[in-house]
């Protein structure tokens, strides 16, 4: 399940028509197709592999994602306010390495923003280490399972970096995961996000 979140990386990739649906759900209903409902199917499943799957453990230190290709960063920034809280609705990668995002950062006029994403707390939502069985083991991959919160701790810090050669300009943002306990069946405490995850993914192509 895994292997093939990552396998593909062309327009049809699979990763990205499911984060799609989820980033853009809305409660509209449709008549399902076979590839959405095969494809429901594969996010609860890729879900449920993420949370209790002993396989995938938890990550506790620093991981980062660069967001590329902005057109309008003014926009962009308005939800990375300090005090902010911020919910990713999709599966969400990051790497352990800071160098791995810059790959994604885009160059000029297109902006970037660089997530650093403190995962300290103790939560159920902690990204997974997949980079072991990912097909691209080189970018140490670690996965958020959807509906990932965070708390925005910093400002927007304007940098830049030097890539071979290319000058790569991005705002730097401080994220903390907030935390989320759980016992030895599921989550038992946190916001209501975490209560309808099954709701959301079994609504997301209706």
């Amino acid at each position: 399940l895994i292997w093939l979140y990552t396998k593909d990386t062309t327009s049809s990739a699979l990763y990205k028509s499911v984060n799609t649906a989820l980033s853009g759900h809305k409660c509209t209903f449709k008549n399902l197709t076979d590839q959405d409902q095969d494809q429901a199917a594969y996010t609860t499943a890729l879900l449920a592999t993420l949370l209790y799957w002993p396989n995938a453990t938890g990550y506790s230190g620093i991981t980062y994602r660069m967001i590329g290709n902005i057109s309008d960063i003014v926009n962009a920034l308005e939800k990375y306010k300090k005090g902010a809280s911020v919910v990713f609705p999709a599966f969400t990668s990051s790497s352990n390495n800071r160098s791995v995002p810059f790959g994604f950062a885009t160059s000029p006029p297109k902006k970037n923003i660089l997530l650093v994403m403190d995962n300290l707390q103790p939560s159920f939502l902690r990204p997974r280490d997949i980079a072991w069985i990912s097909e691209f083991i080189d970018e140490s991959e670690y996965l958020y399972p959807s509906l990932a919160e965070f708390k925005v701790i910093s400002n927007p810090v304007n940098k830049t970096n030097i890539i071979d050669t290319k000058t790569i300009s991005y705002y730097e943002i401080k994220l903390q995961l907030i935390g989320y306990i759980s016992d030895n069946t599921g989550p038992v405490q946190g916001s209501v996000n975490l209560r309808v995850i099954a709701i959301l993914i079994s609504l997301m192509y209706m």
